[in-house]
């Protein structure tokens, strides 16, 4: 069973994008993934390919013939995202549109919620089961790092 992620983009009109993640939803993954790769641009872009098997460094599809898990030597993260309408031939897979963040929140159901703000461009940890506070991902994913380093 995978550990799954809901990823979202506030626009500046307060409108959210938002789609599922299924598998490696973790901070130490897919937090740590949206961090290093993942700017306003790209975000877009991985919006546009609906609910997501696995997230990957890059939106884009993998070329004909390659590979597409093809691993970052060093991270082990895959290279390109596994999309379940775009790669899978799933229907009903697109992202869903929200009238703003409390529409959103409410129908997050994954372990973790990833949010980019357009109005600040940053990624952000939302404790939606808790008390819907906002954290900083990259400071999240640092604090995570931390607890889990062996002494």
């Amino acid at each position: 069973m995978g550990t799954s992620a809901d990823i979202g983009i506030e626009l500046n009109n307060g409108t959210v994008c938002g789609i599922g993640l299924n598998y490696d939803g973790y901070l130490s993954s897919a937090g740590r993934i949206l961090l290093a790769y993942y700017d306003a641009d790209a975000t877009f872009e991985l919006m546009s390919l609906g609910d997501l098997s696995e997230l990957g460094r890059s939106p884009d599809r993998a070329p004909e013939g390659a590979d597409r898990r093809e691993y970052h030597e060093l991270t082990g993260d895959p290279k390109y995202c596994l999309a379940y309408g775009r790669d899978l031939g799933e229907a009903d897979e697109g992202p869903r549109t929200y009238a703003d963040l409390d529409e959103y929140f409410d129908d997050c159901c994954g372990d973790f919620t990833y949010l980019f703000r357009e109005s600040d461009n940053t990624w952000y940890q939302v404790h939606v089961a808790e008390d819907g506070s906002f954290t900083r991902l990259a400071e999240a994913v640092e604090d995570d790092f931390r607890r889990n380093q062996k002494p």
